[in-house]
């Protein structure tokens, strides 16, 4: 996995779009339109993995994640709905 992001740099990652405070806090909610299709939801890292946060592995998984969705893509054609 490690050789799959070696060549990994700012332009490759994705930020989140139209973030706002929706209170005072560290709360936050992120709008995912247009990033979405139909009624799917894709979770990754933390969000997908049964794990306490304080292990550290979070970012790992979701590395992970994105290279194993990746792959799926690439097996599929990018057709989502396979």
């Amino acid at each position: 996995m490690l050789e799959e992001l070696a060549g990994t740099n700012e332009k490759n990652v994705a930020s989140p779009l139209n973030c706002y405070i929706v209170s005072e806090g560290s709360l936050l909610a992120i709008s995912c339109r247009p990033h979405h299709f139909g009624d799917f939801v894709l979770l990754t890292g933390d969000a997908a993995h049964a794990m306490v946060p304080f292990y550290g592995q979070g970012m790992n998984c979701g590395f992970e994640d994105c290279l194993v969705l990746s792959e799926s893509l690439d097996a599929c054609n990018d057709d989502i709905r396979e």
